[in-house]
């Protein structure tokens, strides 16, 4: 929960706004595309960026921490669990 919590206050406040808006809001991209002003591909390039940097900081600690070997499933497995986390994380 830290680091991902940690990752989360880390972005810019735009990419914090498009995972609240997702996830807590229940948005669909043309929804958060509207409501932000912008193309709806620009929310889902947005979304793409804050989840893959989400994934990498829980990939770092993970390697640097734990000592865990990344490899292409576990980086997978990871962003499933960390989708799942997400979902909960931003539930009202």
């Amino acid at each position: 929960n830290q680091v991902l919590e940690g990752a989360i206050d880390q972005l810019d406040p735009e990419l914090q706004a498009i995972l609240h808006l997702y996830y807590r809001e229940n948005c669909t991209q043309q929804q958060m595309a509207e409501r932000l002003d912008i193309k709806q591909y620009t929310v889902s390039r947005r979304l793409t960026k804050a989840r893959e940097q989400l994934l990498k900081k829980l990939a770092l600690w993970s390697r640097e921490t734990l000592h865990i070997s990344l490899t292409s499933a576990l980086l997978q497995s990871m962003s499933l669990v960390m989708e799942e986390w997400l979902q909960q994380h931003y539930k009202p």
